[in-house]
């Protein structure tokens, strides 16, 4: 998983129409689903996880096609269910990919983040500290969001 495609994943987990069907409007379920359709062809792993992610998507997908009215107030209440349904569960899979991602070694990444102390670690391409006691393999600078192996892990 490289750096863009954090970034992506992290935002849909920000996007407010992750959380709050009511506020869900055409615009943003178009952006959902454009965001989500790029994601997934960038993709490389072809896992079960990925195969949920592509039929909610779908989903998603095929209410937007079928509704080219602007008007949300108008999708049944299926479509409704639906649509929560499937952004939950988008959500769900998504965090589950970034948590899933720290716990194995990246050997596309080269850096080693800095032990400075027992809570405190060192990105060593922006030189930004952070309180850390993870035991995860990979750990993400929140300065630079580098990702980086983690000296405590093992």
């Amino acid at each position: 998983m490289n750096k863009l495609d954090r970034a992506i994943f992290h935002l849909m987990l920000s996007r407010s129409v992750c959380t709050d069907l009511a506020s869900l409007d055409m615009h943003s379920l178009f952006c959902l689903t454009n965001e989500l359709g790029g994601l997934l062809s960038s993709l490389e792993e072809d896992s079960s996880r990925v195969a949920r992610l592509r039929g909610y998507w779908l989903n998603l997908e095929t209410i937007y096609a079928v509704n080219d009215d602007a008007n949300v107030d108008g999708f049944s209440r299926n479509e409704k269910e639906i649509i929560e349904e499937s952004v939950v569960e988008i959500r769900k899979l998504i965090s589950h990919v970034l948590e899933q991602y720290l716990q194995e070694s990246d050997k596309a990444v080269t850096s080693i983040a800095t032990v400075l102390d027992d809570k405190w670690l060192m990105c060593p391409d922006c030189i930004d500290a952070w309180e850390s006691v993870s035991k995860t393999a990979m750990v993400i600078c929140p300065k630079c969001d580098n990702a980086l192996h983690n000296p405590r892990y093992g």
